[in-house]
């Protein structure tokens, strides 16, 4: 009797870790899904871009293609390339001064809080 309860047991403990393993293994692989269809709609939605200045005017570049996005003077002209693209373009690279500058001229436009 004894014997059968020990079998029992470790049959039991067998397939709740066999449970366990196939539950955790689902879990991750819905997860890197989720994770894939995040990165997807930030790519559809976000352009990661380089900046450079030459003058007054701002060049802007696919930061992982390098592929040239726009040029302008003012902030307004971005904003204006990111409605024809249908998507946000994000500065993450390029001349820190003409990062800088652009920030500048973004806070300047920006509504003041009272």
């Amino acid at each position: 009797m004894w014997g059968e309860f020990v079998q029992t047991f470790f049959i039991i403990l067998g397939v709740f870790f066999l449970f366990e393993l196939v539950l955790h293994h689902t879990v991750k692989n819905q997860i890197q899904d989720e994770e894939l269809k995040i990165a997807q709609a930030l790519e559809d939605t976000v352009v990661l871009c380089r900046v450079e200045q030459v003058d007054d005017v701002f060049y802007l570049y696919d930061s992982q293609s390098e592929q040239f996005i726009g040029q302008g003077h003012t902030v307004e002209d971005f904003w204006n390339i990111s409605e024809q693209m249908q998507k946000f373009l994000m500065v993450v690279d390029g001349d820190k001064q003409a990062i800088d500058l652009l920030k500048d001229m973004q806070h300047a436009r920006a509504p003041q809080e009272s």
